[in-house]
């Protein structure tokens, strides 16, 4: 799904919430800076390729069904160019896995995103 695409299941008061970036509650304006983020990322390597996979879902109903809280475990990997230099590659280190809570809300029939919680995922835990 493109950004577009995923701006469609979101309220527009939606509010974000990221453990090291604050909080956002201008849905219009954060969706601004994620495609400046990712224009800037395909400009600055041309050819980088992301995979995402989301696991452990959960999601549970509340309210007579109007609203649901869904979670799970984001991973993503990176694959850079083959022209990548080493001091370029350093910069675009793999990307942490993290938390993420969802809050959504029956608006008219139509599920949207009300409310986004991401964290980082701390180191496992030892034997």
């Amino acid at each position: 799904m493109d950004m577009n695409g995923q701006a469609q299941l979101m309220s527009p008061e939606r509010v974000w919430i990221v453990q090291a970036g604050g909080r956002r509650t201008d849905q219009a304006t954060n969706m601004r800076i994620q495609q400046a983020a990712f224009d800037q990322l395909k400009k600055r390597l041309p050819g980088v390729q992301t995979f995402t996979e989301d696991r452990d879902r959960l999601v549970r109903f509340y309210g007579n069904g109007s609203v649901a809280v869904a979670s799970f475990f984001r991973y993503t990997t990176t694959i850079l160019p083959p022209t990548t230099t080493p001091e370029v590659a350093k910069e675009f280190g793999p990307l942490p896995p993290v938390a993420i809570t969802l809050v959504l809300e029956k608006r008219d029939g139509d599920w949207k995103i009300v409310h986004t919680h991401v964290s980082d995922l701390g180191p496992p835990p030892r034997p």
